[in-house]
């Protein structure tokens, strides 16, 4: 009908216009990616920035909640107008403080027009001797990123700069830290032409797990209404404990133990296959979840704090191997939305829990191939000449993740 192909194409504008704008606004409030302040990535103010992002969004959530229960808790458009309205007027408050902070930092930091802008600024901000009371409060926070893929750069960009510190060491030149960063990238560019798959093979279990994803992301709140028989406040409600336990796991997690003793890429594997569990679970299990829900959420939000939390290890340890010139986060997109209309034809002819599988197995291929890629990489590595001593790349480095596992 007419009103529903113009509220369908106002919400198609309104999706790409948050995420057209949500790139340049988060470099804008965070700083630089990459800017590593005294060799530390994360800071008490990232880690608070963080979490704070975290825990709005499940009070946002809980809001909405109550405002479908004042209205009745039922769906219609008239207590999901108010829902909308609510979000409209917190989202008018926060770009206002959003603009009138990018104004201030504008005047205090102006930047110039040059292509070397970025990195200009970034050498005058970071200042290893002082702390965040030099007066570039900003630059303090530079660190936290809001984009998965940002925080995947970025720990790329620590490991390359703790490398760099170590070749530095040994050959006792000046410019140490320049010298010994460009030895590592040239490190690192070896190693992928000797492992030339690596890239594309990476590639294809990201465009394959992106697809499954894509299948069943969306329709997930329609599942709970249609199949489950949930109200609107229940489905907000589960939704908003996603970003709470995501919140809390982020400094005790069961995969920051995993990766500090194992390495990252077998706690992205181990991540994604409890998660792949889960959905196999909900598409077999239906019936019996289906007649006890206080089971069945919990199980949702265990697999979608897993898989959120399995991407940015798996971009961590690919931005090692892959160079940024060759990534196409872009076509990664595309299959994910190729993946949601495959997957809303697909519930229209058979059900959710057909769709849950087909994603799951889908999922389990690329999870297969990460894991031949990862033994290989193992391999490889243990055999390269520049590494006789057998040690990994910071990729799979026993180091502790400080970072955040979403966005």
């Amino acid at each position: 009908s007419g009103p529903a192909v113009v509220y369908g194409f106002i919400m198609c504008f309104w999706s790409m216009a948050s995420a057209i704008a949500d790139g340049p606004s988060a470099a804008r409030v965070f700083g630089f990616d990459g800017i590593v302040r005294g060799g530390r990535r994360w800071n008490e103010c990232g880690g608070r920035v963080f979490k704070s992002r975290l825990m709005a969004s499940a009070v946002g959530m809980g809001l909405s909640a109550l405002i479908f229960r004042r209205d009745g808790d039922v769906w219609t458009m008239k207590a999901l107008r108010s829902v909308i309205l609510s979000g409209v007027g917190l989202e008018g408050i926060a770009a206002s403080f959003v603009l009138l902070l990018a104004l201030v930092t504008a005047c205090m930091y102006p930047y110039s027009d040059s292509d070397t802008d970025t990195e200009n600024n970034a050498d005058v901000f970071i200042d290893t001797d002082t702390n965040v009371d030099t007066g570039a409060y900003m630059d303090a926070c530079a660190p936290v990123t809001t984009n998965m893929n940002d925080d995947a750069d970025a720990d790329a960009d620590t490991n390359f700069d703790a490398h760099a510190d170590a070749d530095a060491d040994a050959s006792n030149g000046a410019g140490a830290d320049v010298g010994g960063r460009g030895q590592e990238i040239n490190r690192q560019d070896n190693f992928t032409d000797r492992c030339s798959y690596a890239p594309h093979t990476l590639f294809a279990i990201d465009c394959t797990v992106s697809l499954g994803s894509g299948m069943i992301a969306p329709f997930f709140p329609l599942y709970f209404k249609n199949t489950v028989g949930l109200n609107p406040s229940e489905i907000q409600f589960i939704f908003a404990a996603i970003p709470i336990v995501l919140c809390f796991s982020t400094s005790t997690s069961a995969l920051r133990f995993i990766s500090r003793n194992l390495g990252t890429m077998p706690a992205a594997i181990l991540s994604r296959s409890i998660a792949i569990a889960a959905l196999v679970s909900m598409a077999f299990a239906e019936n019996h979840l289906l007649a006890r829900p206080y089971l069945l959420a919990p199980l949702f939000v265990l697999r979608a704090v897993l898989a959120e939390a399995s991407h940015p290890l798996t971009l961590s340890c690919g931005s090692n191997i892959i160079p940024d010139q060759v990534r196409l986060d872009a076509i990664l997109v595309l299959g994910w939305c190729a993946g949601a209309v495959m997957g809303g034809g697909l519930a229209d002819i058979y059900d959710y829990a057909y769709v849950f599988f087909l994603a799951a197995l889908l999922q389990s291929v690329g999870i297969f191939v990460l894991l031949g890629l990862w033994l290989l990489y193992t391999k490889k590595k243990e055999e390269s000449p520049s590494n006789p001593t057998g040690e990994l790349l910071s990729d799979d480095s026993s180091e502790d993740l400080t970072g955040p596992l979403l966005t």
